[in-house]
């Protein structure tokens, strides 16, 4: 029985990254918004929420820091630091106001991915990720909130990313 539980791994069971259509979810939340399916915004902050929660998981069981940014993660009102100590959020209602802020927050966890998946490949060399993420994209996608279906298709992306790195992180550690 010792054994059975050893190998369980609880990560994969509070993670559950699948797909909705066009939507990447996270524990059943979607991620995105499309002119034909519209996605409330708590709905969106709740799963971007999961996605840093898992995101900080997997880094702190595999034991490393972000290069250049810290993630917060407080459900639906997480944030990110960048490396001078200022904070954006990784929610929003959807107002134009606000909206810089928060694609320069998408951009940042962006990154935080993207230094998940080097850590990644660096201790498993034959990993290899499907999607490339560069300078704010991922697949050629940016994250940033603009075109609604790109966007879409770009977090579904990132939710994948996510789920590799998860199988990763239950196979290495």
């Amino acid at each position: 029985m010792l054994r059975r539980l050893q190998r369980y791994n609880v990560c994969n069971d509070v993670f559950h990254i699948w797909h909705d259509g066009l939507f990447g979810t996270i524990n059943g939340l979607r991620l995105g918004r499309l002119p034909s399916k519209p996605v409330e915004w708590v709905e969106i902050n709740a799963a971007m929420g999961q996605a840093v929660l898992l995101l900080a998981t997997i880094a702190d069981r595999a034991g490393f820091e972000f290069s250049r940014n810290r993630l917060v993660p407080r459900g639906n009102f997480s944030r990110v630091v960048n490396m001078y100590g200022k904070e954006y959020s990784l929610y929003s209602d959807g107002g134009m106001f606000r909206r810089r802020g928060f694609n320069q927050a998408m951009i940042l966890f962006l990154e935080c991915v993207e230094d998940a998946g080097r850590r990644a490949m660096k201790e498993e060399p034959l990993l290899k990720f499907p999607y490339k993420v560069e300078r704010g994209k991922i697949g050629g996608l940016p994250i940033s909130l603009g075109n609604d279906e790109q966007w879409t298709r770009a977090l579904k992306y990132m939710l994948t990313h996510l789920k590799w790195l998860l199988a990763w992180i239950s196979k290495r550690y």
